[in-house]
């Protein structure tokens, strides 16, 4: 059925409009009826942030049936906030669309790096991609070139090795020596441009790929491969261990490497392709006294390990201002070691399928921070402390079970201390089942969308604010002396939690502060 205006009709437009909709042509207003969007406003609040701190951005828009932001934020519909963690200075854009009109409006967050810890007192290396390891190192203009000749290295305490902004290394840093107490060793950057990057796999050479059929193409490499990506985006994990099992996953047998690409010849394409070879991309163990600072690693995952930066059986070692990305069961660990500290941390971008990896299909101790401490060494007392850190981009693509931000498990573990950290999307957990004496306190920070776990005694958590639809606080059978100090909008600003049953979780709707 349809209506028709006719040349001498005297309805007016609006009456037509009604007359069609009542026809049942449309369901939905005309484009010539239709109004504009409007963003009222779009900011960011703080505006200016240090690196491991997050920012809300906040808009009014009107009018709008989808709104969506870029930089990897994405479908904002229905909602008026939301929070990001820029690692440099980001122009936000906002797109309000409402059917063939859209309009747009931006917001830049500035990202201020923090003063550079204190380094040693001794002598100053420079490392640089169009270097020379002949070169005696000692200035910008003579320096080294590989990371190899830094992990062979004979350095002493209170030296520093500068690597270059804007350098990238295919090798994995390994701390050669360890510095003494309030003289360390220190490995940071010099320079500018974007922060020095160690990378955990090889860019493959694209016309090497061979046709296998059925989608599939093959890709010759002797060194195992852990993980296949294309344009820096993992492709999925085959369970059977066969690529041919699954849409755009990979596999790895022999000395071949198999990828699924049904839709696009890897070949011609022009696309980035690279495999994971190396773990690990930070590395240090049994050395002590250490400092990394604005160090970048990339590209380690592997199924059940994949690190990006390990300090293992250390003492001593500050990591500050490093971010790390599409790791595998953790980002950024610190493992046996003891006086840790990590500052202004930033990990992003899970595995596929490694959420899975772990004890259970729910194992928390798959996550991008982790404390553990065990017996295996000398270190019974064993701290750490994680301050100004974000997990982002936690989702797991392949299955619905999103990395953990942060787990704390071992016997050995005697205090760990979360400081402002913040989660986009992920549970965060603290545990000290494994030793009930240990103290673990979370103090301030963001949980935004997803939950808070506390199993165990003698934890402290204060100040946390957890937000989002999925916000909810989850606590287990052994609580008895945790202490939380809860205030959610519009009720009493602080509430003692004593104990509570196993797996309790409340639904939370507004923002909650913990």
């Amino acid at each position: 059925m349809t209506a028709t205006i006719e040349s001498g009709d005297r309805r007016t437009l609006w009456g037509a409009a009604i007359a069609i909709a009542l026809a049942g042509n449309f369901t939905t207003a005309p484009l010539w009826c239709q109004p504009s969007p409007v963003i009222a406003s779009f900011t960011a609040s703080p505006a200016v942030v240090n690196p491991g701190v997050v920012t809300e951005l906040l808009w009014s828009v009107n009018n709008a049936s989808t709104i969506a932001i870029d930089q990897s934020v994405g479908d904002v519909t229905g909602t008026t906030s939301i929070y990001v963690a820029p690692v440099q200075t980001t122009t936000y854009t906002l797109t309000a669309n409402a059917g063939a009109t859209s309009v747009t409006k931006q917001v830049t967050v500035t990202v201020v790096d923090t003063p550079p810890p204190v380094f040693g007192d001794g002598r100053t290396f420079y490392v640089s991609p169009s270097g020379s390891d002949s070169n005696d190192g000692f200035s910008s203009a003579s320096p080294w070139q590989t990371v190899a000749k830094v992990n062979g290295a004979a350095l002493l305490p209170g030296d520093t090795v500068l690597f270059q902004r804007g350098g990238q290394w295919y090798e994995s840093l390994t701390a050669p020596a360890s510095g003494v107490a309030g003289n360390p060793i220190s490995f940071a950057d010099y320079g500018t441009g974007a922060k020095p990057k160690f990378w955990g796999s090889n860019v493959l050479t694209n016309y090497l790929f061979a046709p296998a059929g059925n989608g599939l193409y093959t890709y010759p490499i002797s060194t195992p491969v852990t993980a296949a990506l294309v344009n820096h985006t993992f492709f999925l994990t085959s369970p059977t261990g066969n690529a041919a099992d699954l849409v755009n996953s990979w596999s790895y047998s022999g000395t071949t490497l198999t990828i699924s690409s049904p839709n696009s010849d890897p070949r011609v394409n022009g696309y980035v392709y690279t495999a994971v070879v190396r773990q690990d991309a930070i590395f240090s163990n049994f050395m002590n006294h250490l400092v990394f600072r604005n160090l970048v690693v990339d590209e380690t995952a592997a199924a059940n390990q994949g690190y990006g930066i390990r300090i293992q059986n250390s003492t001593d070692v500050l990591v500050d201002s490093c971010e790390a990305y599409r790791a595998g069961k953790h980002h950024i660990a610190s493992i046996n070691s003891t006086q840790f500290v990590g500052t202004n941390l930033y990990a992003a971008w899970a595995m596929p399928g490694q959420s899975r990896v772990g004890a259970s299909s729910i194992d928390p101790s798959v996550s991008a921070y982790v404390a553990f401490g065990d017996n295996t060494v000398s270190l019974p007392n064993q701290t750490s402390v994680w301050r100004n850190c974000v997990w982002d981009h936690p989702i797991d693509p392949q299955n619905p079970l999103n990395y953990y931000a942060f787990f704390t498990h071992g016997s050995n573990i005697t205090s760990v201390l979360l400081d402002n950290m913040s989660s986009l999307a992920a549970n965060l957990t603290i545990n000290n089942s494994d030793n009930p004496s240990a103290q673990i306190t979370v103090k301030g920070g963001l949980i935004q969308n997803a939950r808070l776990e506390a199993y165990g005694e003698s934890t402290l958590v204060d100040g946390i604010l957890i937000t989002g639809p999925n916000g909810s606080l989850r606590m287990g059978v052994i609580w008895r002396p945790t202490v939380t100090r809860a205030r959610q909008s519009h009720s009493p600003p602080a509430t003692r939690f004593a104990s509570a049953p196993s797996f309790w979780t409340p639904a939370r709707r507004n923002p909650m502060y913990v």
